[in-house]
């Protein structure tokens, strides 16, 4: 319920990537103790429901790509690619697939996910600055480089992939560390789009289905859980009665 109600709370923050709790079915107590055995055929034997073992973020799949006319927005059309941040504390780098990017006072490049701001990273791991004054017109083309015709040296957003996809851990809502690493984009590979920005990939319909299916579940191993309560006490009232 948690992982679900997360999800929907991010259908609007762009470069989510859903996140889906995996469920593993439970033996008994009385198997988990070494009482019984699996298949035994006995009471002990009739399942003890699901577990939480973890969550699994789907990485693979894409958020909807719409057109904002915002001159900072940028998406990746090429799905494994990733922009190279880097937190502007720590001087760590992260990657995240949100390019809903702003310009700070002294030009500063950065993208922003919950209370931290990152500082967007070019090719050659410098922070990007742009001169963002309204009669400097700068653009981002398709390999992703900057034409500043105000800032001189023109400049070109790293963009990587990890070497492991699902290795990767989460930072903030959009932002991730590679426990792998990662490597630069080939540049066959580099396709940017200005303007546009990659959304969440959550669906909030499909939530809303996994929402009510999963509050079935709880209520059904809660209700179980109150029968077998109920049995015991009555059959401790029955052996009380008789001593």
């Amino acid at each position: 319920m948690r992982v679900i109600a997360n999800n929907i709370a991010n259908i609007e923050t762009p470069g989510f990537k859903r996140e889906m709790a995996m469920q593993q079915a439970r033996h008994t107590e009385r198997i988990l103790l070494g009482n019984d055995w699996p298949g035994s055929g006995t009471i002990n034997d009739v399942g003890g429901g699901v577990k939480t073992i973890g969550t699994h973020t789907e990485f693979n799949k894409l958020g909807s790509v719409q057109h904002t006319g915002i001159r900072t927005d940028v998406c990746i059309a090429e799905k494994t690619g990733w922009f190279l941040v880097q937190d502007m504390q720590s001087g760590e780098n992260f990657l995240t697939r949100a390019g809903n990017f702003q310009i700070l006072a002294d030009g500063t490049l950065v993208a922003q996910s919950g209370t931290t701001r990152f500082a967007v990273l070019a090719e050659n791991g410098d922070r990007i600055r742009i001169d963002n004054s309204p009669d400097n017109h700068w653009t981002i083309i398709e390999d992703g480089t900057i034409y500043d015709p105000a800032g001189g040296e023109n400049q070109r957003l790293a963009l990587v992939r990890p070497n492991v996809l699902h290795n990767m851990l989460k930072m903030s809502q959009n932002v991730y560390r590679s426990l792998d690493g990662y490597v630069p984009l080939e540049n066959l590979d580099r396709n940017v789009r200005q303007f546009m920005l990659e959304g969440s990939s959550v669906d909030a319909a499909s939530e809303m289905v996994e929402m009510i299916v999963t509050s079935r579940a709880l209520e059904s191993n809660t209700k179980l859980m109150q029968i077998q309560d109920e049995m015991s006490g009555g059959l401790i009232a029955r052996v009380l009665r008789v001593v």
